[in-house]
């Protein structure tokens, strides 16, 4: 069971620059542009995982969070 959907627009995918974030510099990271204006700062993938994304950078995704029924 779907608990939480979110769409959004890849604007951003791996680690964070330690000048914008310094509390979690170098933390991979995939960052979604909401439609309602808003972002979406997902991290605690890893770099192999945020690398999968690549191919989406750039294109609208779902991220879906699940609860077991």
């Amino acid at each position: 069971m779907s608990a939480l959907k979110l769409i959004g627009e890849v604007v951003s995918i791996g680690d964070m620059p330690a000048n914008e974030v310094p509390q979690i510099a170098g933390v991979p990271h995939v960052l979604l542009a909401m439609a309602g204006g808003g972002t979406l700062l997902i991290s605690g993938m890893t770099r192999e995982e945020c690398a999968t994304l690549g191919r989406a950078f750039a294109r609208t995704i779902t991220v879906s969070f699940e609860v077991p029924a």
